[in-house]
């Protein structure tokens, strides 16, 4: 969980100095002051996803897990495409969250094997999910969070953007990962280009694409590395 956090708040701070880059010329719409995770959280208060803990009070209604648009639960999904050119040091895979058997948990054209909010997957490792929705108007900006397990063998993954609404349309953001596959035990972080594949603010949920063109660790003398086309997607986020 508070990876998770780390993860989160990381995304935020990322994305408030990215913000003004993005490419349909929402750059600082809706900024990140007053909503960050010392503030209101992706999914409550700021001591946890969703209110003061996961399976605790939630921020968005009071219930045992973390509700987004209409009482209902938040699910999501994030497949990263590692590429490693010539120069890389790290080795191409994917990464998804969650793992799912025969494919990717979200594609160009599939968009239903994520997983929900505190459920359990294929293997029987928790998830904690959250998505914030913090706009009430185009563009929509958003920040999500994914974390599978815990202890040695957690794994994260975040994205944030500020979302033009209409298909086809593009972003810029920020993508944050610490998870075991990968060497740098303190993460890393990618500048991204979002495309998005469908909108609903009525839901409060986004499908779209993602590139990166650099995938660096923390150190100072990183590798760059890219992130092929990759997939998200999140329903019933919560507005804070």
């Amino acid at each position: 969980m508070a990876r998770q956090l780390t993860l989160i708040a990381s995304i935020f701070n990322l994305f408030a100095c990215s913000s003004s880059g993005n490419s349909d010329g929402s750059g600082g719409a809706t900024s990140t002051g007053g909503t960050s995770m010392g503030g209101t959280s992706a999914g409550g208060g700021g001591t946890s996803a969703g209110g003061s803990s996961a399976g605790g009070s939630s921020a968005t209604g009071g219930s045992s897990t973390n509700a987004g648009a209409s009482g209902t639960v938040v699910q999501g999904a994030i497949s990263v495409n590692l590429q490693a050119g010539a120069g890389c040091s790290l080795m191409a895979q994917y990464l998804d969250f969650p793992t799912v058997a025969g494919g990717h948990p979200v594609t160009a054209t599939a968009d239903s094997a994520g997983i929900a909010d505190q459920q359990l997957d294929s293997n029987g490792i928790s998830a904690l999910v959250s998505c914030g929705w913090y706009s009430d108007t185009a563009p929509y900006q958003v920040a999500t969070g994914i974390t599978l397990g815990n202890g040695a063998n957690e794994r994260s993954a975040s994205i944030g953007s500020n979302f033009p609404s209409t298909v086809g349309a593009t972003s810029q953001g920020n993508l944050i990962l610490q998870v075991p596959e990968l060497p740098d035990e303190s993460g890393y972080t990618a500048p991204c280009t979002f495309t998005i594949i469908k909108l609903d603010p009525a839901t409060r949920s986004v499908w779209g694409s993602f590139t990166c063109d650099s995938f660096n660790d923390s150190t100072p003398t990183a590798t760059k590395c890219t992130v092929g086309p990759s997939y998200f997607y999140f329903n019933n986020c919560t507005k804070p």
